[in-house]
């Protein structure tokens, strides 16, 4: 089948989200009238590798926390991985579009977050690319659910071997990966923890414009919650997070650990946290406009496959 072929039965509405090597279409079925979302990879831009991976990871991947994979198209020159839409957006922008945030809420999103990990690590699985950018929210009348999706930087990993290649964005990225050091899945732990702290108050663990003395802060584990955010926040809560970044994997909690932690299983008032908020905004803000950066890259990707779609029509 040619890619002409395969886009016969599926229209697509309209971009929403970019990086460096792909793009995200929001499509639709045009049979079925279903929703979907179509990242689209020009060869060209990426490894084999990696698409070799998220065909894997698409096999043996089930669960309601983990964005699912329904088809993988490829060609000579592209690449189209047809995936689950998930209606609410990505993680900030959703907590910032409902215009409040809560202790209450934040723990539910890390239990939902967790219950993902621990499924990806019950196949012996690494995400190893934990960020805000991949963590969905999806709506319904039931509620919301928290997924992970893009797996394309995740490694099978077995119990007697672990990973040493770079991976995950810096600001994410646990100390024993910036040190260059072989590691595991609790970097993934690592990673959740920066997300939660940055929800709870607004403001990243660990802040510098230059790459060293960020690497220098995340391999120290210099963070601080002597921040005026931080005063209404529960003990169980710093203790969750604190053990999420403690800078010795041996020592830092797993997932299953953190599923049983009493700030999972307790209950918390339901405050408003404003003052997080209003910080939040700053932190979307410098995301949006490196997202504007990426969009640029990928522009010549973009005027490719506006062509292909041309041709099917």
């Amino acid at each position: 089948m040619s890619a002409e072929n395969y886009f016969v039965n599926i229209q697509i509405d309209r971009s929403v989200g970019a990086s460096n090597f792909s793009r995200v279409y929001l499509s639709t079925q045009r049979v079925t009238g279903r929703q979907i979302a179509l990242k689209v990879i020009f060869k060209a831009d990426q490894e084999s590798t990696l698409i070799e991976k998220e065909k894997f990871l698409s096999d043996v991947l089930d669960s309601p926390h983990l964005v699912q994979i329904s088809d993988i198209f490829e060609d000579v020159n592209i690449i189209i991985i047809k995936m689950e839409y998930v209606l609410g957006g990505d993680l900030f922008d959703w907590v910032y579009s409902k215009g409040t945030i809560s202790e209450t809420g934040v723990s539910a999103v890390a239990h939902h977050i967790l219950l993902g990990l621990k499924a990806l690590h019950s196949k012996g699985i690494i995400h190893r690319n934990i960020k805000p950018e991949n963590i969905l929210v999806s709506e319904s009348n039931a509620g919301a659910t928290v997924k992970l999706t893009d797996y394309c930087l995740a490694e099978t990993i077995d119990t007697n071997s672990q990973l040493s290649e770079l991976s995950s964005t810096e600001v994410c990225s646990a100390p024993e990966i910036l040190r260059g050091e072989q590691y595991g899945p609790e970097v993934d732990v690592w990673s959740v923890g920066v997300i939660l702290y940055t929800l709870m108050c607004g403001r990243r663990p660990f802040e510098e414009d230059e790459k060293y003395p960020l690497f220098l802060k995340v391999s120290s584990g210099q963070y601080t919650f002597d921040l005026p955010e931080w005063s209404i926040v529960s003990d169980d809560c710093k203790d969750f997070i604190r053990r999420m970044l403690e800078v010795d994997p041996a020592k830092r909690i797993t997932v299953d650990e953190a599923l049983k932690h009493p700030w999972l299983t307790g209950e918390y008032p339901d405050v408003a946290m404003e003052s997080a908020l209003k910080n939040l905004q700053f932190t979307i803000m410098g995301r949006k406009l490196k997202r504007v950066m990426g969009a640029a890259k990928t522009a010549s990707t973009f005027r490719q496959f506006t062509k292909l779609m041309m041709r099917s029509d």
